[in-house]
């Protein structure tokens, strides 16, 4: 868990693996396991570690309600639902629970239980950030409003977290867009975004290693070290691009044909990536060349195998994690019949919409 707080969740997953397996009835260690496996996507194996942490200790509101939180992640609203009455039913004062219920009842849009949700939150916490900035996003603003006093006594009150203070600020930046007041909406932004940075390591000459391994490395060459083995599966579709780049948008409009399944922004390439990694020793995807042809393929049909998993009958399968664009050879190399999406924005909109988001540290460059 301190690997975790300090953003080395490459170091923590492994370590808590180690601990689940050597004694599978602790609870805090396959609860820990399963919630951080989430938050990397890992979808599969955070479902069964949550689902155990469940069994083990079914009295705990938490697992109930991250389980539940995973179910929505996964699109099944029925499990969602199920699992965030028995986290309230079981612990009716928790905040954290009527925060995933609005983002539920937010996401199947029914707005006006989302409100119900987010209010409840706020009257009892009125300087909860993510209710706030939830309540922003569902609706557009006209003119004044009860919401809006209530943000902006968050925003300047004292006691503030830095936190709850981050996400106010980007909840009003919404509110005074919306407003057409767009001085003082970018003022908000720019605070927001201020604070964010400072939580935040970032280093664009890092990033720029990053991106020049993988250019490095996911190119000609591998095509040509792989083109006897890899799969001829053309279930895949790859949409991909910047963050705010409408990604989403394609998804929803290609998931709308009865053949073709929208999995979401799953990570199952970041498997691909750390089986190699742990063959080489070297950082993904340094060296892969040296991970036989083979194997590679075996990565291939495990991913194949995995994205197929929730998609019944559907000819193909989108994988809508922007952040493929960075692997795009790899996908070239082994699934060579894959369609390859790629969303191109003007880049003005696309950084602006961005930086009016809040975005986790995995994208450190959004906040300046």
């Amino acid at each position: 868990m301190l690997y975790h707080r300090v953003g080395r969740n490459d170091l923590a997953i492994p370590s808590l693996r180690k601990a689940v397996q050597i004694r599978p009835d602790v609870f805090e260690a396959i609860f820990n396991l399963g919630v951080i496996e989430r938050d990397q996507s890992f979808v599969e194996d955070a479902h069964r570690h949550l689902t155990r942490a469940t069994l083990l200790q079914p009295n705990s509101a938490s697992a109930h309600a991250m389980l539940g939180a995973l179910s929505l992640d996964r699109g099944k609203l029925d499990a969602a639902r199920s699992s965030f009455e028995r986290a309230l039913e079981l612990d009716p004062d928790c905040v954290a629970t009527r925060m995933q219920f609005a983002q539920f009842y937010s996401m199947i849009g029914d707005r006006d239980l989302a409100a119900k949700y987010y209010e409840e939150v706020i009257s009892r916490h009125p300087l909860r950030g993510d209710a706030h900035y939830g309540i922003a996003h569902l609706q557009k603003f006209t003119g004044p409003s009860d919401d809006i006093g209530r943000m902006k006594e968050a925003f300047s009150a004292v006691e503030i977290s830095e936190e709850d203070r981050i996400l106010t600020g980007f909840a009003l930046g919404k509110v005074f867009d919306d407003l057409n007041d767009y001085g003082k909406a970018f003022e908000f932004f720019l605070e927001a975004n201020k604070l964010q940075r400072k939580t935040i390591r970032y280093s664009n000459a890092e990033q720029k290693k990053i991106f020049d391994r993988h250019k490095k490395a996911l190119g000609r060459s591998l095509v040509e070290h792989c083109r006897s083995h890899s799969i001829a599966d053309d279930t895949l579709i790859l949409i991909l691009g910047m963050p705010r780049s409408g990604t989403s948008l394609v998804e929803q409009i290609l998931a709308s044909h009865p053949a073709v399944y929208g999995a979401g922004e799953v990570e199952y390439s970041r498997h691909i990536a750390e089986q190699v990694r742990m063959l080489t020793g070297r950082p993904f995807p340094q060296d892969i060349e040296s991970v036989s042809p083979e194997r590679l393929r075996d990565f291939a049909i495990s991913y194949i195998d995995k994205i197929k998993a929730h998609a019944g009958t559907a000819a193909r399968v989108c994988d809508k994690l922007p952040h493929n664009f960075l692997r795009i050879g790899l996908f070239v190399a082994l699934m060579p019949n894959a369609k390859i999406v790629f969303c191109n924005r003007d880049p003005l909109d696309n950084c602006l919409s961005i930086y009016q988001h809040n975005f986790s540290s995995d994208h450190g460059y959004a906040c300046d």
